[in-house]
């Protein structure tokens, strides 16, 4: 039944709340259940993949069955995917705490190139889980586009980061707000704002 009006509008908002919050504890129940290690990259595969048929206009799916299949057919490239950026991104980590330790004065200006590359590594990160599940891409593909669509849509890309850190700071004042809706509404932000892009994408190679 729908109702119109502000009741209607009401019973939509509620929905979402209760669709939202649904997911989120999938994505957590699920990560525990492969014991974080082996559970958390394809629980948040299966995440993003149940978000982005929400902003494909899919609004009525099985969310716990949708959930459940896009964490089994993804369990094993989701895990290496996520083990390659972590790889990645434990390498620039270490890098970063060796320079921290480092005296001499001339290292001192790898400080901001180290910054970039973290920073640029973050947002690649962002972008490669809406591209695993948008498209059946190579792990080299996903990371390599990832990366160049920081650069080739820079003001959309400043925006999805602006939106994330503005998430993390509610969550610092709402802790409640992350326990409920902290992964759920970080993948819609990600998945809302990397969709733009891929049909944006889509449309230009249309017309070519």
């Amino acid at each position: 039944m729908r109702f119109g009006g502000l009741v209607g509008r009401f019973h939509e908002v509620t929905e979402w709340i209760i669709k939202l919050a649904y997911v989120n504890l999938l994505w957590i129940v699920f990560s525990l259940v492969g014991l974080v290690l082996a559970g958390f990259f394809p629980a948040t595969i299966a995440m993003f993949a149940v978000v982005r048929k929400w902003i494909m206009g899919e609004h009525d799916i099985p969310i716990f069955k949708s959930f459940l299949k896009a964490f089994q057919t993804d369990f094993k490239r989701a895990n290496i995917l996520g083990y390659i950026l972590m790889v990645i991104g434990a390498v620039l980590y270490i890098d970063s705490q060796i320079l921290q330790h480092l005296t001499n004065p001339y290292w001192q200006f790898l400080h901001i190139p180290m910054f970039i590359a973290i920073l640029m590594f973050v947002l690649t990160v962002f972008y490669a889980i809406p591209l695993f599940v948008h498209y059946h891409l190579s792990y080299l593909l996903i990371i390599r586009n990832a990366f160049l669509l920081n650069f080739k849509h820079p003001v959309m890309t400043v925006l999805m980061a602006l939106s994330i850190y503005g998430l993390y700071v509610v969550s610092m004042h709402l802790p409640a707000i992350t326990v409920l809706f902290g992964g759920s509404i970080t993948s819609f932000v990600i998945m809302r704002y990397s969709f733009i892009l891929f049909e944006k994408t889509r449309r230009e190679q249309r017309n070519l």
